[in-house]
């Protein structure tokens, strides 16, 4: 009797762990006809459509990594260097205009 009980419930247990895998997630509605290619040559296309809201998550959500990588760099510029982004662009005109 013991075992019928255990192996019942290890067959329903694997019978509702394949029914909860073959659910698949619903797709965020925002994400709907943008995607995102491979990087070519430093190069990444991504395609965005929709609202002004809905494209601005599709930019921040395909390029997240991406975004995350700037600040991250900018941070520790600044960090190092005692350079913002402003600085540096006026310091590289005035060289531009030196030479």
């Amino acid at each position: 009797m013991r075992r019928a009980i255990s192996i019942a419930v290890v067959c329903s247990m694997i019978i509702l762990a394949g029914v909860a895998a073959s659910t698949a997630p619903k797709a965020d509605e925002r994400l709907k006809g943008a995607f995102r290619r491979p990087a070519v040559n430093g190069w990444t296309f991504v395609h965005l459509e929709g609202t002004a809201a809905q494209i601005g998550y599709q930019h921040g959500y395909l390029l997240a990594a991406e975004i995350q990588d700037l600040y991250f760099f900018g941070r520790r510029r600044k960090m190092f260097c005692g350079l913002t982004w402003s600085r540096n662009i006026v310091r590289r005109c005035r060289e531009l205009s030196t030479e």
